[in-house]
């Protein structure tokens, strides 16, 4: 299995990575890839760029760079346990791609958070219909009742982001990682397989997420972006986006 491009990378515009979009771009490319996405972080994050940033890049950034396909999207959190995310809903539905997670950001509403509190933010996320991706949802220290939490999403039409930054990133999310991509064999599940790059170098290194796949024998058609047709089927049915 390989990838025909990654769902979610970032730039300098985000404060806190080192590529520009360009070089994001050029290193998608020279990896084999079709398209690469990138996607922001939304406000609540420290460096985070603005509303201004998220509208100029619908309307100046072309939709070829090196002859990749670059679509122009957001990482933006979800703030509560309501599910609720910190984005304007008139930029959101303009943009390529969605994806929401759950960062323990300035805007996120801290509180005594029990496992059904969480997986009942989770669930209510999955209702927005602007959502597209759920990010990382495999952090430990929001726990929550993941099948519950994984039948929602196939319900809701969202597609769940295997993010091979976690493994690094976020300690005891492997194990986590396992049991989600077990209930999305089980129930059907999309899942997208992306990098977190906050590096151009890093844009497309997702082995670590292919070989876990491999070894619970996860069903290659559930994964949206290993086939380019696949995927571009699956933006044009969300968004109505043309990419070939």
């Amino acid at each position: 299995m390989k990838i025909a491009g990654d769902t979610h990378t970032h730039t300098v515009a985000c404060g806190h990575a080192t590529g520009t979009l360009t070089e994001n771009a050029v290193y998608a490319a020279k990896k084999g890839h079709r398209f690469v996405a990138i996607t922001e972080h939304s406000g609540g994050m420290p460096g985070a760029p603005t509303y201004w940033f998220f509208n100029n890049l619908l309307w100046h950034v072309p939709n070829m760079v090196e002859g990749i396909f670059l679509l122009k999207g957001i990482e933006a959190n979800i703030v509560n346990i309501r599910g609720e995310i910190d984005f304007p809903e008139e930029v959101l539905e303009k943009l390529d791609i969605v994806i929401a997670s759950v960062h323990f950001c300035e805007h996120f509403e801290h509180g005594d958070f029990t496992a059904e509190d969480y997986t009942n933010m989770y669930c209510e996320a999955a209702l927005n219909p602007l959502i597209d991706i759920i990010g990382h949802c495999d952090d430990p220290r929001f726990e929550c009742d993941e099948d519950r939490m994984v039948r929602a999403f196939r319900d809701n039409d969202k597609i769940v982001e295997f993010n091979a930054a976690s493994q690094n990133s976020r300690k005891g999310s492997e194990a986590k990682c396992r049991r989600i991509l077990e209930l999305c064999k089980r129930y059907g599940t999309k899942v997208t397989l992306s990098s977190d790059a906050h590096a151009a170098q890093g844009v497309g290194e997702v082995q670590s997420c292919i070989d876990v796949l491999r070894e619970i024998d996860f069903p290659e058609e559930l994964v949206v972006n290993a086939d380019y047709d696949r995927f571009c089927k699956e933006m044009y049915r969300r968004k109505g986006l043309q990419m070939t």
